[in-house]
């Protein structure tokens, strides 16, 4: 069994969809790429980097004009975590087709695992070990699996909810190397109705963190399904939650002139204390 974490960083797979935030300004320019480096640094890459297993390959496609100063920081990455595998695509160039012919070169494995990150999410520390023994003890070797409780954390207005999201953009599939496919890669919606999607109750352990900010294509804060776990506008300020099923904290200091906002969650705050990374 071999497993790929997949991610399209900047990467035009000519869908128009993509071409403009949720308040129409331009992706893929030096203002998002900035933005988006931001939140890969602070949520996204230390999510990765600190998971309880490291039997993985991380693919992250980059478009090969990307400005010189983020390929020095791709090369960072990857000195520090030896399954980030950087890919650079031209525009135009078939991204699907270059994805599986990549993993049939790079594993001899028959059973193949690939899971969706976007670069502005997080995933708790223990997700991708959780993923690979459900698979082997349930004996998958076709199908999608969908965790589909997680959390969302609105950047700017600090407020964390618990949340459910059948059919997620955290997805999985499962499937024989001789029968690849792309259909994670489609509206992961529509994968509501696949035969083969196992809705996964996880209500007492969420596995990922949805980032809500200003330059999201689609994601939003969503009020239905959810519950306000704190909500902390005030710097340096302790804001607390409680429930019959865990407390939350969250702390927002100052680090070296910088804002930072540290959870630590009772009960989880093994795993959440490696989630983010500080600097």
């Amino acid at each position: 069994m071999a497993h790929y974490l997949i991610t399209r960083f900047n990467v035009d797979f000519g869908q128009s969809i993509y071409s403009k935030d949720k308040n129409n300004n331009e992706t893929r320019d030096e203002t998002w790429l900035k933005k988006r480096f931001f939140l890969f640094d602070n949520f996204c890459y230390p999510s990765v980097k600190n998971q309880t297993t490291q039997n993985f390959k991380w693919f992250v496609y980059f478009d090969k004009k990307t400005p010189i100063e983020y390929k020095k920081k791709i090369d960072d990455y990857k000195k520090q975590m030896g399954n980030f595998i950087p890919i650079f695509v031209k525009d135009g160039e078939d991204f699907f087709k270059k994805n599986l012919e990549l993993i049939r070169k790079t594993t001899k494995d028959d059973i193949i695992i690939i899971t969706r990150l976007d670069n502005d999410d997080a995933i708790l520390n223990n997700y991708l070990e959780t993923i690979q023994k459900y698979v082997d003890e349930k004996k998958i070797i076709n199908g999608f699996l969908d965790f589909i409780y997680g959390y969302q954390y609105d950047f700017l207005k600090k407020v964390l909810t618990k949340i459910k999201i059948q059919s997620n953009h955290f997805i999985s599939k499962i499937e024989h190397i001789s029968c690849l496919s792309n259909e994670i890669y489609s509206i992961h919606s529509h994968i509501n109705n696949h035969p083969n999607n196992q809705h996964i109750n996880n209500i007492k352990n969420p596995l990922w963190i949805e980032i809500v900010h200003e330059n999201n294509v689609l994601n939003f804060i969503r009020t239905n399904n959810t519950k306000v776990i704190f909500f902390s506008n005030l710097p340096y300020k302790i804001s607390y939650w409680n429930s019959s099923i865990r407390m939350i904290y969250i702390c927002s200091i100052n680090i070296k002139n910088k804002l930072r906002h540290i959870l630590v969650i009772l009960h989880l705050k093994d795993l959440v204390k490696k989630l983010l990374k500080y600097k």
